[in-house]
């Protein structure tokens, strides 16, 4: 088994995982009764193992949806896992109806010590509803599977403005890296009412991008990033979610980027400048 799935070890692995529902075909079941097509189990989910936790956000998409997973170590210095734990793993892939679930194919980009990371084509995910109530769904990686559970800091929508019941992305935001090659950089962020994001980091970098709101008025939100470092420009593309700590308090924004090129990802957390 490979580091980057070695969390499912700790869960109950599933037998069987598009065998409910109707099988994988679609269409009538054996009594003819047509098999309504499967509903995207959108939210952010999280599951742990004794290797550490993984975060999964799963977004509709109108070919289908898309799915960021983000794998984290056990934190072993802080309260607080979300914000201080290892980043050991990123997954993404894009996902379409098959059967009674959703599945798909993406890049695993995997980070080991303080190597560079490593890029991993043909990544296979699965992603089908769980529990009748919609507070678990079965999550598949490779071909291994677990539940994961439902965070209902999804239901809270994001804003860019002040508004009461949810979760304000606007105002001034810093985040610490450790970047190979520059050691640990802080890098300031702005985002604006209108979405505009402004940063510049200790390690010389600057940055613009955006914070858009997504159509389905949830947590999650569409980020984009243009890095310049030196003469080297960078597109980065992502989804930020809200932070939580261990007993699910928002801790800051958490904000998943993959470089434009396929070669790099960034995992930040932005917290309330000091």
């Amino acid at each position: 088994m490979s580091k980057n799935t070695r969390w499912l070890a700790g869960l109950t692995l599933l037998l069987a995982l598009i065998g409910c529902g109707g099988g994988g075909g679609g269409g009538s079941s054996g009594g003819g009764v047509d098999t309504p097509p499967p509903v995207l189990p959108q939210g952010i989910w999280r599951g742990s193992s004794d290797d550490g936790t993984l975060a999964v956000m799963v977004m509709p998409e109108s070919t289908g949806g898309t799915v960021w997973a983000v794998g984290r170590g056990v934190a072993t210095t802080s309260t607080n896992p979300t914000a201080t734990a290892t980043i050991t793993s990123l997954y993404q892939a894009s996902l379409t109806a098959n059967g009674q679930a959703f599945s798909g194919t993406g890049t695993a980009l995997a980070v080991v010590s303080t190597a560079s990371p490593t890029s991993t084509p043909g990544l296979t995910v699965t992603v089908a509803a769980g529990s009748p109530a919609g507070q678990t769904i079965l999550f598949a990686l490779n071909g291994e599977s677990g539940a994961l559970t439902y965070g209902s800091h999804y239901d809270t929508p994001a804003s860019l403005s002040v508004a009461p019941g949810s979760t304000l992305w606007a105002g001034t935001w810093a985040s610490a890296q450790s970047v190979q090659g520059l050691g640990s950089v802080v890098t300031q962020w702005t985002v604006e009412a209108n979405g505009a994001v402004s940063g510049s980091g200790t390690g010389g970098c600057t940055y613009t991008g955006t914070v858009l709101l997504r159509p389905e008025g949830k947590a999650l939100v569409n980020v984009t990033l243009t890095e310049t470092c030196g003469g080297s420009v960078f597109g980065f593309t992502g989804v930020g979610a809200p932070g939580v700590d261990a007993n699910g308090n928002v801790v800051g924004r958490l904000v998943v980027l993959r470089r434009d090129d396929g070669q790099s990802f960034s995992v930040m957390q932005w917290s309330p400048p000091s």
